[in-house]
C-alpha cells in the first residue's frame, strides 16, 4: 500500500485526508509511534476480541513530512485488509471505527468528506 493524499476505504461513504494543521505533538498524544523510517504509525483495536486471531484493527501510517498517509482496517496480523462497510453485521466495528475517526478529526489529524451517492 502506498502513501496517498486521500484515502477511501472499500464501501465507505467517506474519503479521508490529512488536515493541513496536523502537528507532530498531537500524533504523539494520540499514541502514534515513530517507525524506523521516521513515519508515524497507529494501530487501534476496533474492539473485536483484542489480542485474539479475530481482532480487527485500524492501521494508520502518516509520512514523516506529514503530507501523505495510508489507512486500512486489517486483521490481527496486520496483513489482510477487512471490509467493515460491506456487511450490516459489522455495525459495532463501524461504530468504533467512526468514533476513532471522529477523535482524529477533532484533534486536527484528519479531515473527512462525504462522497456523493
Amino acid at each position: 500500500m502506498q502513501f496517498k493524499t486521500e484515502v477511501r476505504l472499500p464501501n465507505s461513504p467517506m474519503s479521508y485526508r490529512l488536515n493541513p494543521e496536523i502537528k507532530v505533538f498531537t500524533l504523539l498524544d494520540l499514541n502514534f509511534t515513530k517507525s524506523k523510517r521516521g513515519n508515524y504509525e497507529l494501530q487501534q483495536s476496533l474492539g473485536t476480541a483484542p489480542g485474539s486471531a479475530k481482532e480487527i484493527k485500524l492501521k494508520l501510517t502518516i509520512s514523516n513530512d506529514l503530507t501523505t498517509f495510508k489507512m486500512a482496517v486489517v486483521d490481527s496480523t496486520g496483513l489482510q485488509t477487512i471490509n467493515i462497510f460491506k456487511q450490516p453485521a459489522d455495525q459495532e466495528v463501524q461504530e468504533r471505527f467512526n468514533f476513532t475517526i471522529r477523535q482524529l478529526v477533532l484533534r486536527k489529524v484528519l479531515t473527512v468528506t462525504k462522497l456523493p451517492d
